[in-house]
């Protein structure tokens, strides 16, 4: 046996012997320059795909920025179609949101990072409703007559009827009519995106109002009340732009959603990356368990698109603790995603692919990064008992993720979640990329996602 100091004979190199030399005195310059080529490459590559990935975390930091991602508009980029934004439109969609209810306040990321956040809590709405002369109504049995649609926004003639009723609907009427009313209606309810109805009530009279959610009976079976959907946005997103959804969660099954953006997305301070991006989420869950009081078993990561990315992290870091996952069109790995596109981001992503990661070493040292490799994350969590229940979207017209991604994170999420639930959206327009699409305002689509989630807090 060789002692411990012994010294291995190093290999000898077919370019040692001495009549390569003039090779190498060629060749090393050579190398030397494609190396320091290939860095520029990568530098310029990396700097167009923190653009794509964290487009609305780069826009406020420069007007080439801007103006680079001006000519993503309307590509595999583009989510909800929104690289181009009204500043004037979204403080207006954020005060709706406080309007209803929602209470606004800045808090800070692990890493000191100024972060812009909302909790928006069922129970403040109802009385924010109440408190302006309207009532929210359970199960209201109505038959319907019409339904107009104008532009994205639906408008249901219906009456209500409690002998051959067709439906049964929550819906917000007026119950003290007047200019408080009114005015609360016009300015904000009419703005979330709501099913609008004009309703004939059994005495005869018609006002206007809202249906919040469909259910098969007068006593269905809900959701738990009082769960947490922490909401983790879209590249192209700044949360009140996503009102719409959030009432879904809030007022169509009487649940709380906090929501924030990510550091650099409009009054979000700090540099947009990975890891970044992490700790920005971790915050918020900890917040929904430590300070607003949730359980960790109600407790949602939600996201879309790059938020479903996000969402993968909260379950690998918080899965002992029992978290779940509601995902929507999101991919298994990022790099497979920027493979699947345009000539040639599709050959030269893997050059650029980790500039989104941060290189502040503060985060690298608090969060693992991996370039969104949400499938590689679940893969450290097989050996662990199984925790949470996981919810999986995926549209079969979306060319913005790769194909692979459904099968992939329904899989992995099904070795290490109490129940999985996989959703595979079949488009009608199977001309249109439906990744941006919003599959849940076709009423079956959310029928499904409302009796997944209460599947959580009920035997098979």
């Amino acid at each position: 046996m060789p002692s411990a100091g012994a010294i291995t004979p190093q290999t000898e190199s077919i370019l040692d012997k001495p009549h390569f030399y003039p090779i190498r005195l060629v060749a090393k310059p050579l190398l030397w320059v494609v190396a320091k080529i290939r860095g520029i490459f990568q530098i310029i590559f990396g700097y167009l795909i923190r653009i794509g990935v964290f487009s609305f975390g780069e826009w406020n930091r420069s007007f080439i920025k801007r103006k680079i991602i001006e000519l993503y508009k309307g590509g595999c980029y583009d989510t909800h179609d929104r690289l181009s934004f009204d500043p004037l439109r979204l403080e207006q969609a954020f005060a709706i949101l406080e309007n209803i209810g929602g209470i606004r306040y800045n808090t800070h990321s692990k890493d000191g990072t100024k972060l812009d956040a909302m909790i928006i809590r069922y129970q403040d709405v109802k009385a924010k409703i109440e408190e302006h002369g309207g009532k929210i109504v359970d199960a209201v049995p109505i038959s319907i007559n019409d339904v107009r649609h104008e532009g994205k926004e639906t408008l249901t003639l219906c009456r209500e009827n409690h002998n051959r009723p067709q439906h049964h609907v929550d819906m917000i009427l007026p119950d003290k009519p007047g200019e408080k009313w009114d005015n609360f209606y016009e300015k904000n309810l009419l703005n979330l995106g709501l099913e609008k109805a004009d309703i004939e009530l059994k005495n005869g009279e018609r006002v206007d109002g809202f249906i919040l959610n469909y259910w098969d009976d007068k006593k269905p079976l809900r959701p738990k009340q009082g769960q947490c959907f922490v909401r983790c946005n879209a590249p192209t997103e700044s949360y009140p732009m996503a009102k719409r959804d959030i009432m879904r969660r809030v007022l169509g099954i009487k649940n709380d959603v906090l929501c924030f953006d990510y550091r650099g997305t409009w009054k979000s301070e700090g540099v947009p990356s990975e890891g970044g991006y992490y700790l920005d989420a971790e915050t918020m869950v900890e917040q929904a368990a430590n300070e607003f009081g949730y359980d960790w078993k109600d407790i949602w990561a939600d996201g879309f698109c790059l938020g479903g990315g996000v969402a993968m992290h909260l379950k690998r870091k918080y899965h002992d603790k029992g978290i779940n996952v509601f995902v929507q069109n999101t991919f298994d790995t990022m790099l497979h995603t920027l493979q699947c596109q345009v000539f040639p981001s599709n050959l030269l992503a893997k050059f650029g692919i980790n500039e989104i990661r941060s290189r502040d070493p503060y985060i690298c040292a608090k969060t693992e990064q991996d370039s969104f490799n949400s499938v590689g994350k679940l893969k450290k969590l097989r050996n662990k008992e199984k925790q949470g229940v996981s919810i999986v979207y995926n549209t079969d017209t979306d060319t913005t993720i790769d194909k692979r991604s459904y099968p992939h994170l329904a899989a992995g999420l099904d070795r290490v979640s109490k129940k999985t639930f996989s959703v595979f959206f079949n488009h009608p327009n199977k001309k249109k990329n439906g990744h941006s699409d919003d599959i849940f305002s076709y009423k079956n689509m959310w029928k499904t996602a409302v009796t997944l989630i209460t599947a959580k807090d009920y035997p098979e």
